[in-house]
C-alpha cells in the first residue's frame, strides 16, 4: 500500500518496514514497540509478549522521610543491525505504592532514562520523571497508576552490537509511619500478580512498554 495515499499522520507498518510497529511519515520515524520483562536471570527488552517471571519488582521504603532512590533497574536489548534512534519515545510504566498503617502516607514516583551502551560506556539520551503517587490516609492501602513518560531523543546511531538500555528508577518516602513499599510492573502479558509477587495491580495494566522511534531512510 503506498504510504503517500494515506492521509493520516500515522500508518501501520508496510512489508518494507516490517520491523516497525507503525510509522510517522511527518517526522520520518518508524516506531518499534518493545516490552520490558524479567526472566530468571535477566531484565530484558523484547518485541514479544512473553510472560515475565514476576509481574513486579519492589522495595521497602524504610525509614526515609525524604525521597530516596529505592530501585534502579536496567532493561537491555542489543541490536544486530545498525539503527538510528531519533524523535520522541513514549514509555508506559505501571507504578504502585503500598502503605501498611492506618496513620501516615507513603509516596512514590519513577524516573525513566533511555541510554546507549557500547559495552564500555553508558550514555544518557533522554530522561523524564513521572507522576507522584500517594497512598490514601486513614487506612492500610495500595494505590497503582499506569504512567506515561515522553522522552525526546536527539539523533543517535547504534552500531551493530550496541545496547539500548531503558533504566527505571523508583523513588519513595513515607510520613508518620514506617510501613511503605514501592513497586513497578513489567509483565508483557499484563497479569495482575503471580505467586512470586506480594502486591497486586488489580485492574491497572502491568505491561511496561516502550515506543522507540527509529530514523527512516525516506
Amino acid at each position: 500500500m503506498p504510504l503517500t495515499q494515506d492521509l493520516n499522520k500515522f500508518t501501520t507498518a508496510s512489508p518494507i518496514l516490517a520491523s516497525y510497529s507503525y510509522t510517522d511519515i511527518e517526522s520520518g520515524s518508524g516506531v518499534s514497540i518493545f516490552y520490558l520483562a524479567k526472566t530468571a536471570d535477566l531484565y530484558l527488552i523484547t518485541p514479544s509478549t512473553i510472560y515475565s517471571q514476576q509481574v513486579t519488582t519492589q522495595s521497602a521504603i524504610g525509614a526515609n522521610t525524604s525521597y530516596v532512590k529505592l530501585l534502579d533497574i536496567d532493561f537491555d536489548v542489543s541490536f544486530n543491525t545498525v539503527r538510528t534512534i531519533k524523535g520522541t519515545a513514549i514509555v508506559n510504566v505501571p507504578v504502585g505504592v503500598h502503605h501498611g498503617h492506618t496513620t501516615g502516607l507513603s509516596h512514590t514516583y519513577v524516573i525513566v532514562k533511555l541510554r546507549h551502551y557500547d559495552g564500555t560506556t553508558e550514555t544518557d539520551l533522554a530522561t523524564n520523571q513521572g507522576h507522584e503517587l500517594d497512598t490514601v490516609g486513614g487506612s492500610a492501602n495500595t494505590v497503582t497508576l499506569m504512567d506515561s513518560l515522553d522522552l525526546v531523543v536527539a539523533e543517535k546511531l547504534f552500531a551493530r552490537g550496541d545496547t539500548l538500555r531503558i533504566t527505571v528508577e523508583q523513588w519513595g518516602k513515607y510520613t508518620a509511619a514506617n510501613a511503605g513499599t514501592v513497586f513497578f510492573g513489567h509483565d508483557p502479558k499484563s497479569r495482575a500478580t503471580t505467586t512470586l509477587d506480594t502486591y497486586t495491580f488489580g485492574t491497572t495494566p502491568t505491561t511496561l512498554m516502550a515506543h522507540i522511534p527509529f530514523k527512516l531512510d525516506i
